[in-house]
């Protein structure tokens, strides 16, 4: 009798032989792209648009993307602080400097050079190149026009702003708003508007940076002489890349940035995490990002869901608070109030959640189940995903079932719009495991039949649908 290892290893070549199989008819139908920009993904960038999935994955980060916290790439493993330079997964030296050189990482995107600058917060800032950003050449493609981009209305109230000062004012902030002469920090200011706004009612003493030397032009311009300084009510312009940002020479008490995550986390998070870490003080150091909001439907450029953010703060930030916000421009963000955690938090949560990733990575089931099963807490949902994701990519089996089998049990709202509202999912199971039977290559292949099938199930529905509510208008 065949030994079950022996089994296991015949069902991995056969459902191995599948895959390749599969993946040559989807190439044959026309899926896979030749002769494109980024189709050897280096040069991403040439084809914009919005984006809305993680690209370049920090270990610490779980993967998953949008509402439904499912990963919208393929989850390998390899992520940004594992040590080696993964150009597959997105990474070069500008997006993953952790990992990669510049001898490994040729540029190939759109860069911008600036100057050195001396600033009175963050001291002399060496000249450099950087890769051109979201919103960047904006300021100049539209001088002299009517058109608006980026930073429109520079002399706009800043809504979030005076909401926040009122509440704090009627102690209703789960938090306290730092007080009048505080320092504060602007990341991508754009024409200044905001930190005009934080000089003259909240009482800050603001840095405000912003990558495009255009804009701060613009932003200076735009700011009565009396209000250019680094003292209380004044503001400080700088040109320069906000992920490039030093230590400060003081420490901050607000962190402001509207523009900067929500551009460039598809690609720069690591970035942003180091420089998150370089410029918050722990515990002391008030964090405010906005991005518009995906979920409400009506927003501007570069919307974000609230999962994906809260999946992108949790390892380096305690959360004190989250909201659905008003922008400026009088449509709806997500607002977060965060600080800092610790550098040995956040240094613990790098190493763990890399040793457990790389473990699922190789096949270790002893040493992940042993890890998993001797943790005090609950293990979140996300982490299973990103865990059993990575098993799937690289076909550990045992691994994949061992993981799924740890997946809170729920209901399948999705089960009765495609099978039917009587529709039992026991059934349904049971029955795929009859048709399923012959072969690990022939459950496989079911699994296939059987996604495409609900696939086209589920447009047509909705197809109907749509049609009804029109006919219903």
């Amino acid at each position: 009798m065949d030994s079950e290892k022996h089994i296991e290893d015949q069902e991995y070549r056969e459902a191995k032989g599948a895959r390749v199989e599969l993946l040559q008819r989807h190439r044959g139908a026309g899926l896979e792209s030749s002769g494109s920009p980024g189709g050897d993904g280096s040069d991403l960038e040439s084809f914009g648009g919005d984006h809305r999935y993680l690209l370049v994955r920090p270990c610490e980060r779980f993967a998953g993307d949008g509402r439904s916290g499912l990963p919208r790439h393929l989850v390998t493993g390899e992520c940004c602080g594992d040590g080696i330079c993964s150009p597959a997964r997105f990474e070069a030296f500008e997006s993953c400097p952790r990992d990669c050189s510049e001898v490994e990482a040729p540029k190939t995107k759109s860069t911008r050079v600036l100057p050195p600058t001396q600033t009175t917060l963050f001291g002399e800032l060496e000249g450099m190149e950087h890769d051109e950003y979201h919103c960047e050449d904006l300021y100049e493609t539209v001088k002299g026009t009517d058109e608006c981009v980026c930073s429109c209305r520079p002399h706009r109230p800043s809504i979030w702003l005076t909401d926040l000062l009122a509440r704090d004012k009627a102690g209703t902030l789960p938090f306290h708003m730092p007080g009048r002469g505080s320092i504060a920090v602007e990341f991508g200011a754009g024409e200044g508007q905001d930190s005009r706004n934080m000089a003259t009612f909240a009482g800050y003493a603001v840095t405000s940076i912003d990558v495009s030397p255009t804009a701060i032009a613009q932003a200076k311009n735009y700011t009565s002489p009396e209000m250019l300084g680094n003292g209380a009510g004044q503001i400080e312009f700088v040109a320069y890349d906000a992920t490039a940002m030093p230590v400060p020479k003081k420490r901050v008490d607000f962190l402001f940035d509207a523009t900067v995550y929500c551009g460039l986390r598809h690609l720069y998070l690591n970035k942003l995490y180091d420089v998150w870490s370089r410029v918050a003080t722990p515990g002391h150091t008030l964090v405010n990002i906005q991005c518009w909001n995906e979920e409400s439907g009506i927003y501007g450029a570069i919307p974000k869901t609230k999962r994906d953010m809260e999946a992108d703060f949790e390892p380096i930030f305690d959360i004190l608070h989250s909201e659905s916000c008003m922008k400026n421009q009088g449509m709806v963000g997500w607002c977060f109030y965060m600080k800092i955690k610790s550098p040995e938090v956040r240094n613990h949560t790098a190493a763990e959640r890399l040793k457990t990733q790389l473990a699922v990575r190789s096949g270790d089931i002893e040493f992940v189940r042993k890890k998993l099963e001797g943790r005090s807490e609950n293990m979140s949902t996300a982490e299973l995903i990103t865990l059993y994701h990575i098993a799937l990519t690289n076909w550990h089996m045992p691994l994949m079932k061992y993981l799924r089998s740890m997946f809170p049990k729920q209901n399948d709202p999705f089960l009765p719009v495609v099978y039917g509202r009587d529709a039992e999912a026991e059934t349904i199971k049971a029955e795929d495991q009859r048709d399923g039977s012959e072969s690990t290559m022939a459950r496989f292949v079911l699994q296939y039949v059987k996604t495409d099938w609900e696939r086209a199930e589920s447009q047509l529905i909705l197809g109907d649908f749509g049609n009804d509510s029109k006919t219903d208008n």
